[in-house]
């Protein structure tokens, strides 16, 4: 018998196996226009009873897709790269970058990205 489908936009499964050769299910499923991905569980091998089987995982996933609601991200003032790249340098002296590693990335932003994003931001 032919296993049926979930209707469009109801998710989907998948499974991801570990380093360890240990395989979970996933799901997958878009919520208000942002894509939501949450591990269901163990993935159940042959012969064991351990796990949960393809339809145990399908029931899952629509108890899952009822449930969460993803978190909106508040979007704000859009931020210039000199203000990201000064951030990133405070950030390097804060974690003891070497002082030859500060200048460079200062470096890279006065020369290339700082005058490459302003003319594209007043351009668009």
């Amino acid at each position: 018998m032919a296993e049926q489908r979930r209707s469009y936009g109801s998710g989907s499964l998948d499974v991801r196996r570990d380093r360890n050769g240990v395989e979970t299910w996933y799901g997958r499923w878009m919520a208000d226009g942002v894509q939501v991905k949450r591990k269901i569980g163990p993935r159940r091998a042959v012969g064991s009873r351990e796990g949960l089987t393809r339809a145990q995982a399908e029931a899952e996933l629509r108890r899952l897709r009822a449930e969460v609601v993803p978190a909106r991200r508040v979007i704000g003032d859009a931020l210039t790269m000199e203000a990201l790249g000064l951030a990133y340098v405070e950030r390097m002296r804060g974690n003891g970058r070497k002082h030859s590693a500060i200048v460079g990335v200062e470096s890279v932003l006065a020369t290339w990205l700082v005058p490459y994003f302003a003319v594209a931001t007043s351009a668009a």
